[in-house]
């Protein structure tokens, strides 16, 4: 199966100014999944919403209700996007699902994108395998993503700052617009601190959604997407009389590598200006009177300047590593670096080396060491320093459109 994950990883993707919804509404009507039998709970936001996404489905697949979770990016293999009760879809499941999606696609002449088919895979999985309740994550924005397509029974955005401003705009009010779409009418929607802004509340007003606002400050993001996920539940289980079972203990479990520490090294797939400020504030919180050493990789479309900066005020060394395709290489790493008076950084000849040395300094100086930055360096930071990962037999993350 190793050419039918080349092709998909090969596959186009979200282009600015150019994608539709039209694909989608086509392939649900032709696939049969118009009316689905599940409920589904749809979550948007610049940060925190995979989080928000595993707490829900964790508290509703502990309750006893058979649960999808759809989310990505993933880390290893796009398996992990669709889970049921916190098991990833089946393999051989996944490779005959995709493939009947893709002779969809080439029976009404389409071209398809990677997110369209992962997408309608796990909508396809979670109806075939007689799920209660869908919790669906957007990939990027709301109002064009793939998944805007579904009619969920509540709509939640988590937060809103700035990330993908070459496609989703360069303003908070733009990218506010974009994340807003998911709001359907008459659907009851859930904003956290951040996402109370125009025009969000304008789509809500205009669609009559009746709002539910988390109105608290936290110090840590963590109590933040706790919050938002107990609002959600709290909503869910006075609407279908639910019964909810050991909500507080599930809801402090998270997703991996969003703040997952195992012994001092903490894994986080912070990847903005924002998200990176929230993690110090966590590093700072659970780790008092700690040096944190960095091991970091940026994606391209960031704010290199804003996250250097934040990561080398409190960095007692980093050290850069990149990928062939989707990083900022290291010599840009090292420019910003510089620019900001930051002498503290080093990268050795290849990624291996970075990440072992950086490993053994940091276990040798009692330091934390914190691997952050992208989704798409954790799959081969966690290898080099020993932990076991299924893996698709293609290296997604070198691939150019995937996301």
């Amino acid at each position: 199966m190793t050419d039918l994950i080349d092709y998909l990883y090969s596959l186009t993707n979200f282009t600015k100014g150019a994608y539709t919804l039209d694909n989608m509404r086509l392939l649900i009507k032709e696939l049969k999944l118009n009316d689905p039998p599940y409920r589904c709970i749809h979550v948007a936001g610049t940060n925190g919403k995979g989080s928000v996404c595993h707490k829900i489905a964790t508290v509703l697949a502990h309750s006893g209700y058979k649960t999808g979770l759809f989310t990505s990016p993933h880390i290893a293999t796009f398996r992990e996007r669709i889970k049921i009760d916190g098991e990833m879809i089946d393999k051989t499941v996944a490779y005959s699902t995709v493939e009947r999606i893709l002779d969809t696609y080439k029976k009404n002449n389409l071209s398809p994108t990677f997110f369209e088919v992962i997408t309608l895979l796990a909508l396809l999985h979670f109806k075939n395998e007689g799920v209660q309740y869908a919790v669906i994550e957007t990939g990027l924005g709301g109002r064009l993503d793939a998944t805007n397509v579904i009619s969920p029974i509540l709509s939640i955005i988590t937060s809103i700052s700035l990330d993908h401003t070459h496609i989703l705009g360069d303003t908070l009010e733009k990218i506010s617009y974009e994340k807003g779409g998911i709001i359907k009418e008459f659907t009851p929607s859930i904003l956290g601190p951040s996402a109370q802004i125009e025009p969000i509340l304008s789509i809500a007003k205009k669609k009559k959604s009746p709002l539910f606002k988390i109105e608290d400050s936290f110090l840590l993001v963590d109590q933040e997407n706790t919050k938002i996920a107990r609002k959600a539940l709290s909503f869910l289980e006075k609407k279908f009389s639910l019964e909810l079972i050991h909500l507080e203990k599930h809801l402090t479990s998270r997703p991996s590598c969003r703040f997952e520490i195992i012994d001092q090294v903490v894994f986080d797939v912070a990847h903005n200006p924002a998200g990176i400020g929230r993690l110090i504030l966590g590093l700072q919180y659970h780790f008092p009177g700690k040096k944190f050493r960095f091991l970091i990789g940026l994606s391209c479309d960031k704010n290199l300047l804003e996250i250097v900066e934040a990561i080398g005020k409190v960095s007692c060394h980093t050290h850069l590593i990149s990928l062939k395709v989707r990083l900022y290489p290291v010599d840009m790493l090292e420019k910003a670096f510089l620019n900001l008076n930051f002498s503290s950084f080093s990268y050795e000849k290849n990624l291996v080396d970075t990440v072992r040395k950086a490993h053994a300094l940091s276990l040798q100086n009692d330091e934390v060491l914190v691997v952050t930055g992208s989704f798409f360096i954790m799959q081969e930071v966690k290898k080099q320093m020993g932990f076991s990962l299924e893996s698709d037999p293609v290296f997604f993350n070198e691939k150019l459109s995937a996301l």
